[in-house]
């Protein structure tokens, strides 16, 4: 018979798995729950996926990519939410936001930092 077990690392080493989950209940999104996937790629690189079902909007997909070696480091989030029910915007009501940060070295003294930021509409953040 199988039996669900769960293992922590005991030192400094990063493990793929489910993360704890967060569960919440708001005006807005109503009853709320987040189930993270944190997944370990390489050495210097990893990721984490979050679906969150929201009572009142709907599944939300989103995801978070980080990087860091010697010279370079960045982090790159997307989030989407298709045909939010709460949303009340111009024709298409699929909601999304990217984020992306990027801080290297090239040649030694010079450096390149890039931020790019977006959402589909002005009411994202408050909603």
């Amino acid at each position: 018979m199988y039996l669900p077990y769960m293992t922590f690392p005991i030192d400094d080493r990063r493990k793929s798995g489910l993360l704890t989950p967060r569960v919440g209940n708001s005006d807005k999104r109503g009853f709320e729950v987040t189930a993270p996937i944190y997944w370990n790629i390489a050495p210097d690189s990893d990721a984490t996926f979050y679906p969150r079902y929201m009572d009142k909007r709907g599944l939300q997909l989103g995801g978070e990519y980080r990087y860091l070696n010697e010279t370079n480091r960045g982090q790159a989030n997307l989030e989407y939410l298709a045909d939010d029910d709460e949303y009340t915007g111009r024709g298409n009501n699929d909601r999304w936001a990217y984020r992306y940060d990027h801080n290297g070295t090239v040649f030694n003294d010079w450096s390149i930092n890039t931020r790019l930021r977006r959402v589909s509409d002005d009411y994202y953040f408050e909603d």
